[in-house]
């Protein structure tokens, strides 16, 4: 199977990809935006397949990207205390806690000082000296990719901040915009490889934000 996870990076405005999208077996996109494939499917392609999110905004993505099949929903630093009865209960909802808060874990190992973009800003409850303290949907996406669903192939379409470890602005909010979460991108750089290394790919990084894992 070929699987394709479609980023926020502004890499993704210079290629129009959609129709190379759409090729795909699986095409997995995040959170909400779910205007984005029907703007421009010569971008952003038109097709979903599964939408990933946090539990926290479960039940408005799954509202909001309607006809979608599957929502894979993670566990991260404002629900790690919740019951699991705060999660949705259809049939078409995947969430694995543990494997969540194992690799929450890891990240939060790897993280080093670093300096934030200006437009990246603490957020009180989530964050601490070293920025964030669960990673970005990006990177849930990617391991849920490979938990879940374990394809041949991975294609990663938009991954600007993690593929580069810096933080670029997103496609989502626009560059104008000051209130980016302070993701450590240093830290879901590395995060990624070692998801590769456990899971069993093989990274190619290809033009800015893109890349191709391939199962070993």
């Amino acid at each position: 199977m070929r699987t394709i996870i479609i980023g926020h990076g502004p890499s993704i405005l210079r290629q129009k990809l959609g129709s190379e999208i759409d090729r795909h077996d699986q095409i997995i996109r995040m959170k909400r935006h779910s205007d984005l494939p029907k703007l421009r499917p010569d971008l952003y392609g038109s097709r979903t397949d599964v939408v990933v999110s946090s539990m926290t905004l479960g039940r408005v993505i799954m509202d909001a990207w309607e006809g979608v099949k599957d929502f894979w929903l993670f566990d991260d630093t404002r629900t790690e205390n919740d019951s699991d009865k705060t999660l949705p209960q259809d049939a078409n909802v995947y969430c694995d806690r543990d494997v969540c808060r194992f690799w929450r874990t890891q990240y939060r190992r790897l993280r080093k000082d670093y300096v934030k973009a200006d437009s990246q800003k603490l957020i009180d409850g989530v964050s601490d000296n070293k920025g964030h303290l669960h990673p970005s949907a990006g990177t849930h996406a990617i391991l849920y990719a490979m938990h879940k669903a374990n394809p041949e192939e991975i294609q990663l379409h938009g991954f600007d901040n993690i593929l580069s470890g810096t933080h670029d602005w997103s496609i989502t909010r626009g560059h104008e915009y000051k209130e980016y979460p302070d993701h450590n991108w240093p830290a879901e750089s590395q995060m990624l490889d070692l998801l590769c290394k456990v899971y069993g790919y093989q990274m190619e990084k290809g033009d800015t934000g893109s890349a191709l894992l391939n199962a070993i």
